[in-house]
């Protein structure tokens, strides 16, 4: 599923792993995206902020094996 305007892209991705769900959190900070909360463990969700100020929130969604991904556009 996705769905997508001027300002927001929403994914939704099924079949997916925890590990699937890491990996793509480490692919996005090889991107450049940023923890916004480097202190906190990484569980169930991602929030990450990239230097255009673009932000990622990234969810696993464990009992059915999905995750959601929004990437919203940086504020103007």
């Amino acid at each position: 599923m996705v769905n997508d305007d001027d300002e927001c892209l929403y994914v939704k991705a099924y079949d997916i792993s925890f590990d699937y769900f890491l990996a793509y959190i480490d692919e996005c900070e090889k991107l450049g995206f940023v923890d916004d909360y480097p202190d906190e463990d990484v569980r169930y969700n991602y929030y990450g902020t990239n230097a255009d100020g673009y932000r990622v929130h990234i969810r696993f969604i464990d009992y059915m094996h999905y995750i959601e991904i929004t990437l919203e556009a940086a504020d103007e």
